[in-house]
């Protein structure tokens, strides 16, 4: 929806706006060799698998279900 240019912080705790569990850990953030775009390396604290995820994606804002506009995933 909206574009957010800022980076996760990495070795951090976030949350998705959907649900507060689990928790996922942000563990790297690399560059797409293809097109250069920042991805979001991130761990899910619970089950261990690994996700990837653009940055843009990731750091996204979003209109939720009470129709406020929130980050995709927050700081926890």
């Amino acid at each position: 929806m909206k574009k957010a240019n800022s980076l996760p912080i990495t070795n951090a705790i976030y949350i998705h706006y959907k649900n507060p569990e689990p928790r996922y850990l942000v563990e790297d953030i690399v560059k797409l060799e293809s097109t250069g775009e920042w991805m979001v390396v991130y761990k899910n604290m619970e089950t261990k698998e690994r996700w990837v995820r653009s940055n843009h994606e990731f750091m996204e804002i979003i209109e939720n279900d009470q129709c406020e506009l929130v980050r995709r995933f927050k700081y926890f």
